[in-house]
């Protein structure tokens, strides 16, 4: 673990001294900043703790959560760390219970994850998948701004429709299937969550009413095609539970349904347009 920790500190030094004089990233420390995202998020999805690298993790991610802030979403670094970057952030929210977990402080800006849905290409699924899993484990822990709710709905239910309607070709088609069960979760999180004029917004949104249709045709269709098999397979259970919790305007979706717990996630690792993406999915 010693190289880990070298190298981590080692970005970190760079970032801070970046942030201080202004400068950007160039493209090999963004690629060195991403192994190290990567390789923590396999860690510590596998049950390594933060201990073995002790308080070289804290000064990384802070370091990077201000490097991170300091640019547009449509730059290089966040085009490259993203989806790692909103990952990594995840698992540590998810992970508060244990106190090893819990002493890594909150380094970035919660309000500035929840507003990556604003300017977001729906179409980037690798940031959607971390997305969404930072938006389902956290829509449960706190009363969010009903305006980053919706805008975060906006954006997922965008991502899906582009999945329902089978949007993406080539190397983005499996992707698509694999990250399609993780933004049903989110909606459904968003939903359990929503109070008042959130939930009106949702419910009488007419491209709600439109990934409604396209939900209902998945359930009814005889599937002859493998993508819309694999993907009835993959969803239908969540997108009942989003159709009739939709038709009912009721967020009241935990108590028959026991999707309250976090279901079962994995890491996938791909390749994508020539770059590595460690993926966190639902099982």
């Amino acid at each position: 673990m010693m190289n880990v920790d070298r190298r981590l500190n080692h970005i970190s030094r760079i970032l801070c001294s970046e942030g201080e004089t202004h400068g950007t990233m160039t493209f090999a420390e963004i690629r060195d900043a991403k192994q190290l995202l990567q390789l923590l998020t396999l860690m510590w999805t596998s049950g390594t703790s933060p201990h073995s690298i002790p308080q070289s993790s804290q000064r990384f991610l802070s370091a990077l959560a201000v490097s991170l802030g300091n640019v547009e979403i449509d730059s290089l670094a966040w085009r490259v760390l993203g989806d790692a970057f909103v990952g990594i952030i995840t698992i540590l929210e998810q992970r508060r219970a244990d106190p090893i977990f819990a002493a890594i402080d909150r380094c970035w800006d919660e309000e500035y994850v929840w507003r990556l849905a604003q300017e977001a290409d729906p179409g980037e699924l690798p940031l959607a998948s971390s997305f969404a899993h930072y938006v389902a484990a956290m829509a449960h822990r706190r009363h969010c701004d009903e305006l980053l709710c919706a805008e975060a709905w906006e954006y997922l239910r965008d991502v899906l429709l582009l999945i329902l309607t089978s949007d993406h070709e080539g190397p983005d088609e499996p992707l698509a299937l694999l990250i399609a069960p993780s933004i049903c979760r989110a909606l459904i999180a968003l939903l359990e969550n929503a109070q008042g004029a959130g939930l009106q917004y949702y419910t009488s949104s007419p491209w709600t009413f439109c990934m409604v249709n396209y939900l209902k045709n998945l359930l009814d269709c005889e599937r002859d095609e493998a993508y819309v098999q694999i993907l009835h397979e993959r969803i239908s259970e969540q997108a009942k539970l989003l159709c009739r919790a939709l038709a009912n305007h009721s967020p009241n979706l935990s108590t028959s349904s026991g999707l309250r717990e976090p279901p079962p996630s994995r890491t996938v690792f791909c390749w994508l347009r020539s770059l590595p993406y460690v993926i966190i999915a639902t099982a």
